[in-house]
């Protein structure tokens, strides 16, 4: 069975200005919406391939898993968790022609208490030297618990792939329909 070990870097990374600018500018990012816009945000490559430490049998099972709704149940609750985490100021999403990333994203809450996301909004900088300490502290903290919240993310699937077996079944699915009825004249 695999498993996904979680590494925390929060001390290491917040011991300077230096660091903490490092650990931005090294950070994979990936294009909010598509690459003409020019815009990228914090990201994790989540893609089974790419999915560390597991043997043939689980990464073959993993690809069975994606297709079961069941299996991104707890992994729906953590990403809310994280965005629930920072008052949805931040949030997190699945992006990719197959969803093999997890973005970071800027989010809100209206006054009516509907969310939104801004997928097409960069992320971060490109030159974080003149960003106050502040900034960058604050912009630093979100990425770290967006890289816990992928680890979990990684671990949860990884964990109900190895416990769980996938089968395929039928469902008939009703469906209602408009059919047109001749009238008797």
């Amino acid at each position: 069975m695999a498993e996904v070990k979680m590494v925390d870097r929060r001390d290491e990374v917040l011991s300077s200005r230096k660091s903490m600018i490092e650990y931005l500018e090294s950070h994979f990012r990936y294009h909010t919406m598509n690459s003409w816009n020019l815009s990228t945000s914090f990201a994790c490559n989540v893609k089974v391939h790419n999915l560390p430490g597991l043997d043939y049998e689980t990464r073959m099972k993993c690809y069975e898993a994606i297709s079961s709704h069941e299996a991104f149940l707890d992994i729906s609750n953590i990403m809310t968790d994280f965005g629930m985490s920072w008052d949805f100021c931040w949030t997190a999403g699945f992006n990719g022609r197959s969803d093999g990333y997890i973005v970071l994203y800027r989010g809100g809450r209206k006054e009516n208490g509907t969310l939104y996301t801004y997928p097409g909004k960069h992320v971060g900088a490109d030159d974080y030297s003149d960003w106050s300490d502040g900034d960058l502290n604050e912009l630093v903290e979100v990425v770290l618990d967006f890289d816990t919240m992928c680890e979990r993310v990684i671990g949860s699937f990884v964990e109900f792939v190895t416990s769980h077996d996938f089968v395929e079944e039928v469902a008939y699915v009703p469906e209602m329909r408009i059919v047109a009825k001749a009238r008797a004249i």
